[in-house]
């Protein structure tokens, strides 16, 4: 998958991938590894300007593998996904092979695209929500994978 994304790169439009300008925007910073972006978060109603807002059209595939390709990022806030599985697996596909991201923080998501969460250079973890029956499971099937997690923290 990621080959995929590796050839098509040079010749994808970021206004073809993303809902809005201000996606765009993010995307951009986050292709280019800008320097003042250290913390992204994912919502799905706007608060401030490091935020990406998730919403139809946004191709969470791309946003994983800028993401996963970008050297500057130091946290990650996921407070919205939307319930496209196929979309939250790739945007985790990419994410994983980001190496600067430190501390991750899922607040409200759940299902089982988390099975597939593998984070290996994430040291601190936080995870906000409802842990029941086979969603924890999934939350376990994916956090096992993040391998150098020192600090992590489950609030329900």
């Amino acid at each position: 998958m990621r080959h995929q994304y590796d050839a098509l790169e040079a010749s994808v439009k970021l206004k073809d991938i993303t809902s809005s300008s201000h996606n765009r925007a993010i995307l951009h910073r986050l292709k280019n590894s800008d320097p003042g972006l250290t913390c992204l978060y994912m919502l799905d109603e706007p608060e401030d300007e490091d935020e990406f807002i998730v919403r139809e059209g946004d191709d969470l595939g791309w946003l994983g593998y800028f993401i996963g390709r970008n050297e500057t990022l130091k946290s990650l806030y996921v407070y919205y996904l939307p319930t496209n599985r196929d979309q939250v697996e790739k945007f985790f596909f990419g994410v994983q092979r980001n190496k600067s991201i430190k501390a991750v923080d899922i607040c409200n998501y759940i299902n089982e695209s988390l099975s597939v969460m593998n984070l290996p250079h994430v040291t601190s973890m936080s995870f906000e929500c409802q842990l029941e029956g086979e969603y924890a499971h999934y939350f376990a099937l994916g956090l096992r994978r993040c391998t150098s997690l020192k600090k992590n923290a489950v609030f329900n």
